[in-house]
């Protein structure tokens, strides 16, 4: 039986915010973050940086930076906003170990690399798309503090 998002047991037909618990943390964060249901996505990014913290360094450069792009596009303002709060704890999981490499499609980054060029301009563009009382406050300038 599948848990909806409310946390109660579905017996009958599938509901589109129904939850497969049988996957670990990682793997609903990755396929939940990029669901149709804007529900959905918004919560799973909310998981964010807990799932960072959990994963380490390494795992987070792997399997959840590539989804920090296609998320700050996302069309709900919700969803980026929440996209937005995440960033700085997310950064400092990477920032706890600087010089971890990750291959990505365009070469090797190192953690501090991945921050400096990938958080900090996901951030820019969020906070550019955005006006100011969109977004959360000083979240930019905390990402530069951490990483330097």
């Amino acid at each position: 039986l599948a848990r909806t998002m409310h946390g109660q047991e579905d017996g009958g037909g599938a509901s589109e915010l129904d939850i497969d618990e049988t996957l670990s943390m990682v793997e609903r964060v990755k396929c939940y973050c990029q669901s149709s249901v804007a529900v959905q996505r918004l919560v799973h990014v909310h998981e964010l940086a807990n799932c960072a913290e959990k994963l380490g360094c390494a795992e987070t450069m792997r399997e959840l930076v590539p989804l920090l792009m296609p998320i700050s596009c996302d069309p709900e303002l919700s969803v980026r906003q929440a996209l937005a709060e995440q960033l700085v704890r997310f950064a400092k999981v990477l920032l706890a170990e600087p010089d971890v490499k990750c291959e990505y499609h365009d070469g090797e980054a190192t953690a501090y690399e991945v921050v400096v060029t990938r958080i900090v301009s996901v951030l820019s563009g969020l906070l550019a798309n955005n006006s100011a009382q969109d977004m959360p406050p000083n979240s930019g300038s905390q990402v530069l503090d951490a990483a330097s």
